[in-house]
């Protein structure tokens, strides 16, 4: 499928010391968000960080009904300095 990143939802965002950028993407046409979440200075981080940070982050951005995690969609890099949250609303 085809991601189209969406640019106005661009954030840095600073969580537990630590610095994390988010980018959101959807395949038009469908619900959920992938959620782009990626440490600073190549820093390892978990599954359950990354997917409350992405939470919080599109909630108010995309969301007007309860957010619901699609974790069908998760992924990560080898290294685990980037995670992709499935959510959807």
């Amino acid at each position: 499928s085809k991601l189209n990143h969406i640019k106005e939802n661009h954030a840095i965002v600073n969580k537990g010391g630590k610095t994390y950028t988010l980018e959101s993407y959807i395949v038009l046409f469908q619900r959920p968000y992938y959620v782009s979440v990626q440490a600073g200075s190549n820093q390892q981080f978990t599954l359950n960080e990354a997917s409350e940070i992405a939470v919080e982050y599109i909630k108010p951005r995309g969301c007007t009904d309860a957010v619901s995690r699609r974790t069908d969609l998760d992924r990560s890099n080898s290294d685990k300095t980037q995670w992709i949250i499935g959510v959807e609303c």
